[in-house]
């Protein structure tokens, strides 16, 4: 039964007893409120703190609610009597978190002062202190209560033996706050989150890092595991809650439910193929000008995670979670040698990349692998290209002229190596977090790459950093050139798309692109005129990439698409969803190079070759632009 529990500020925290009959809302408004598990009735009077209650937990007999306020005091209540227990605990500090031992006799509340301090509950006697380096944002207990687990702004978990008040094991590193920590029900895992948009186990003993993360696409708020410890809940500041499924090496993959779901996809570079990839195990390849599939399902026996066609659409590169690539022929649904396995718990496909000629194909692993494939044979082109192990090669693509490959991974590393025989071009070029992704310029003479809440670009011949990083106020999602090279757009959680001047020495912003949430995937038109970006409020916008300015009213989608693709002749655009679909958009209202040049200049040629200006409101209308139109019954989707 849903019933609505009343206050006149925002939730702090809400809680339920262990044998689930009480309920425990607090808010900022300074009111605790009880209310009856079963039925929503509230249970006595509020509990009135004095000022804004900032924390609050209820402990788990019941019998004890703890609320911290703004006056850097904790009240401990008697839910029984809903009376004051006892005087005040002088926390001497702003309490940004509290926990509630298993066997509601000890409480944990943390601060603005680095420390976490240790209480007797019936006592309310301060049994001891931990030092920390920043802020303490979040604090669990293990299921025994013999141990604490503890999440600061300052990047780091650890892990804390609660008689001795000693850290235990390693500490846990994040790149962002960490914003949520907690314990698996049998104690022998944590779980943690944070802004750097990832959730991450760790043995609960060690400390040790096991798996790989899963990757939110805003910052994580909390998340916590179901009781079976199989799946994990993570909710996020981009409005969504997310499933992970817990794989046996302690990976977190997305949930994805059996229904055809498209997981990744990928169009031809003619424009005249898409492919996609399903949870049911397939890969299907439409012809883009009909919307009728060609040839055969591509089958695996997993999910198909990744998928990329060659350039004239005739090939098709697959991957699964399984670690297995293929490499088919889209007419017959044949396969081309060899099926490629990676070996490892953390094995699944992530990147996929045909060479510009079509005789190269680059399969990278979440094992922290790369392998070159020969595209006639299939057969093994030179070395393995190997970054830390079980880190994972999130980006890779190869430059222009095919002869030098470039990865980025979560090992913080960005390398490049020869596409003859996979040998290193350059050392390692170091990152002080996970390379979101690289990008190659059109010459071929310098490099993009993003991490964190920056981008860098640097100097391929040398591998030496190209002036100062280029900066956002959040995490970067995506880079890439203009097909001119005179342009980078970088694009991420800050809501924007910052376009940076190449033409100097020294890069300079020239523009930003404002959005109302985090910017997940850009392209640029073949001409570089226009720029499309994808938005994690459920659009997607063309702007003019000289002006700055939005072409047409926002694209909708009914869920955040997740990437964008143009199709070569600039008539119409693709965009991946994650309601499952994609969409083709016609665009050859935009594709006609006098209006173009009139939108920017303000000036049209008349009947006599005569330059005239153009009218205001004239001018105005061109430089809106004409409305954009989904492609008539182009929505593409995996049959069920």
């Amino acid at each position: 039964r849903a019933a609505p529990f009343p206050h006149l500020d925002d939730l702090v925290n809400v809680v339920f007893s262990a044998d689930g009959r009480l309920l425990m809302t607090a808010s900022a408004d300074g009111a605790a409120k009880l209310w009856d598990g079963a039925t929503g009735a509230p249970r006595g009077e509020p509990l009135t703190h004095p000022g804004k209650i900032t924390r609050a937990s209820l402990s788990p007999d019941g019998a004890t609610v703890v609320t911290a306020g703004e006056n850097k005091e904790a009240q401990l209540w008697d839910t029984a009597t809903g009376k004051p227990r006892g005087a005040p605990l002088l926390i001497d500090d702003y309490v940004s978190s509290l926990a509630i031992s298993p066997d509601s006799k000890t409480l944990v509340t943390g601060g603005e002062a680095h420390l976490a301090k240790v209480w007797d509950l019936a006592s309310g006697r301060l049994l001891n202190t931990l030092s920390h380096d920043a802020l303490v944002r979040c604090i669990a207990f293990s299921p025994d209560g013999t141990t604490l687990v503890t999440g600061t702004s300052g990047k780091v978990a650890r892990l804390w033996d609660l008689a001795t008040g000693k850290p235990r094991g390693t500490p846990m590193a994040h790149d962002g706050t960490v914003r949520s920590a907690t314990f698996s029900r049998d104690g022998k895992f944590v779980l943690t989150a944070g802004a750097d948009r990832t959730a991450r186990l760790w043995d609960a003993t060690t400390g040790e890092s096991i798996g790989q993360p899963g990757k939110h696409p805003g910052i994580i708020n909390s998340a916590v595991f179901s009781p079976d410890g199989k799946t994990v809940l993570t909710a996020g500041a981009d409005h969504t809650a997310r499933l992970w499924d817990v794989t046996k090496g302690g990976s977190l993959l997305p949930r994805v439910h059996g229904d055809g779901s498209v997981l990744a996809e990928s169009m031809s570079a003619d424009g005249k193929r898409l492919a996609i990839s399903t949870a049911k195990g397939e890969a299907i390849v439409f012809d883009t000008s009909t919307g009728q599939p060609v040839g055969v399902p591509l089958r695996h026996g997993d999910q198909v995670c990744a998928v990329q066609l060659s350039a004239d659409g005739s090939l098709a590169l697959t991957g699964s979670v399984d670690g297995k690539a293929r490499l088919w022929q889209v007419e017959t649904g044949e396969p081309i040698g060899e099926t490629l396995e990676f070996i490892g718990d953390t094995r699944r496909i992530d990147v996929l990349v045909f060479s510009p000629d079509d005789k190269t194909a680059l399969i990278t692993s979440a094992n922290g692998s790369a392998r070159l494939r020969d595209v006639a044979t299939f057969r093994p082109r030179g070395a393995t290209l190997h970054h830390q192990k079980d880190k994972a090669i999130t980006s890779a693509m190869f430059s222009p002229d095919g002869k030098a490959v470039v990865t980025g991974g979560n090992d913080k590393t960005v390398r490049l190596w020869k596409t003859a025989d996979g040998t290193p071009l350059l050392p390692p070029i170091g990152h002080p977090g996970d390379v979101m992704c690289v990008a190659v310029s059109p010459d071929g003479k310098t490099l993009a790459t993003a991490c964190d809440g920056s981008a860098r670009l640097w100097n391929v011949a040398t591998g030496k950093l190209l002036g100062a990083p280029l900066l956002h106020d959040g995490l970067v999602n995506t880079t890439i050139f203009s097909p001119d090279g005179k342009t980078l757009v970088t694009a991420g959680t800050d809501h924007k798309a910052r376009l940076w001047d190449l033409t100097d020495a020294n890069p300079r912003s020239k523009g930003i692109l404002l959005h109302d949430a985090s910017v997940e995937d850009v392209a640029f038109s073949r001409d570089g005129l226009i720029i499309i970006t994808a938005c994690a409020n459920k659009t997607v916008r063309l702007w003019d990439a000289i002006l700055g300015k939005p072409i047409g009213p926002p694209l909708p989608h009914p869920d955040r698409p997740r990437n964008v693709r143009i199709r070569p002749d600039d008539t119409s655009i693709m965009t991946g969803c994650y309601d499952g679909r994609m969409r083709l958009w016609d665009l050859t209202h935009l594709t006609r190079t006098p209006e173009k040049i009139e939108a920017l200049a303000g000036l049209r040629l008349n009947d006599l070759g005569e330059i005239r200006v153009i009218e205001k409101v004239g001018w105005d209308r061109l430089r809106e632009g004409p409305t954009v139109t989904p492609h008539p019954a182009k929505g593409v989707t995996a049959p069920k």
